[in-house]
């Protein structure tokens, strides 16, 4: 089994590690091609003249270098582009730092920062372009079941059961939940889409599922016995996951250090006032009004259909909680109907005195190609413009404060009706 699993592991990575690289080294190449015709380029000093062949082989040698030892031919757990923008300009100017310094060193060249520079940013768009298409399709393949790992979860109680439902939830991860292995099994009233429930012997588990990957979660088994069956795990060929306890705690930065055998896990939590999210919600703002400014002509064009579909008002408005439970008003157009047909559900008198419309009024049949319109209007995002602009919409945040500020609605009865907002 040691072999079967090393060897499933194997083809998982080698299938990503060939496919970044082949990406990598054909976008180095086309950024060589590139910088070599593009000479001169123009510059305050002067024109920068054309780059020696040799550098360039010995730059493009240098960024694969510095990615293989930053770990980007590793497969990540989840396929995040900025993550990896983020490597990419990393590793790009670790490289550039390099290469620059040999070239003082061994050539002394008039234009060595210059030219330089100049690969590094064609590098820096092409490599992040090649590692969007790459994750593209790991995780396609990942979607399809071709590049995910058989996972078994050691422990069956809520956080085990909690762990294989994400993963299932979430195919883009590459771990597929086959089952739990748990000598001493909790009672559950369900499991996730019926895995089993194993507890014979955590060797024949990983034999009879074809396991290549170990989470080990919560149970009830000792201390000594969960450590006896990572290393059993290592001895078989399977890599392992460990849900840390105190997993509750959330931090924005992890840093590890040991105290002899002893790690200790430093987490430093996030400053909701700190710079870095100033800094956020000032560029929010900022991309924010650019958006509203493009779509102007849009805007313009769907407030003129609620008007002549739906009358007044154009912008339905309501209090919504923001950032540390404060209440800012929302604002989008109208894309339901003004309110509701006799017999229909109380909340359609309560959306009227929302709006601030006469409580009863009929509707336009000609609104409901509105109402779809405003569906697609909101399915692309053109109204998250007026609440970034402002600022006050924080989602992450939001979704902590569930409070609702309105005033309550009336019980609805049992007929519905498509009612304003």
């Amino acid at each position: 089994m040691t072999r079967e699993a090393l060897t499933a592991n194997g083809i998982l990575r080698s299938r990503y590690v060939w496919r970044a690289l082949t990406v990598d080294a054909t976008v180095l190449a086309t950024v060589a091609l590139i910088v070599t015709f593009a000479v001169p380029t123009d510059s305050p000093t002067g024109g920068v003249p054309h780059t020696p062949g040799m550098w360039l082989i010995l730059l493009s040698a240098a960024v694969v270098l510095c990615f293989y030892v930053r770990g980007m031919y590793i497969p990540p757990l989840r396929l995040e582009v900025v993550e990896a923008l983020r490597m990419v300009v990393a590793g790009t100017a670790l490289a550039v730092v390099v290469t620059m310094t040999a070239r003082v060193l061994f050539a002394d060249d008039t234009y060595v920062a210059a030219e330089t520079v100049r690969y590094w940013l064609v590098a820096i768009v092409g490599l992040t372009a090649g590692r969007g298409f790459v994750l593209l399709l790991e995780a396609r393949a990942r979607r399809a079941g071709e590049a995910t790992r058989r996972t078994l979860v050691l422990g069956s109680g809520r956080v085990g059961m909690l762990a294989a439902e994400r993963l299932l939830r979430e195919p883009e991860l590459g771990l597929r939940p086959v089952g739990f292995y748990d000598e001493d099994p909790l009672d559950a009233d369900e499991v996730p889409a019926g895995l089993p429930v194993m507890g014979d012997g955590l060797e024949r588990a990983i034999q009879q599922l074809g396991v290549n990957h170990v989470i080990i979660a919560f149970s009830r088994t000792p201390h000594e016995e969960l450590l006896e069956a990572a290393r059993d795990c290592w001895r078989l060929g399977v890599s392992v996951s460990v849900v840390p306890r105190l997993f509750e705690i959330e931090g924005e930065r992890v840093i590890t250090e040991h105290l002899g055998g002893l790690p200790l896990v430093e987490m430093r939590p996030a400053n909701p006032q700190g710079w870095q999210f100033r800094v956020k919600y000032a560029l929010d703002r900022v991309v924010a009004g650019l958006v509203m400014l493009f779509l102007l002509p849009v805007l313009a064009v769907l407030g003129l259909a609620v008007l002549v579909t739906m009358g007044r008002p154009i912008f339905y408005r309501q209090r919504r909680v923001g950032l540390d439970g404060h209440t800012f008003e929302m604002l989008k157009f109208r894309s339901m109907r003004m309110s509701a047909v006799e017999g229909a559900q109380a909340d359609a008198e309560w959306a009227d005195q929302q709006l601030g419309a006469e409580v009863g009024a009929h509707h336009d049949p000609a609104a409901d190609r509105l109402t779809r319109l405003g569906r697609a209007e909101e399915a692309a995002g053109l109204r998250t413009p007026f609440r970034g602009a402002k600022g006050d919409s924080r989602l992450s945040l939001r979704e902590r404060t569930r409070r609702q500020l309105l005033p309550p609605r009336p019980r609805a009865s049992r007929s519905r009706s498509r009612t304003a907002g």
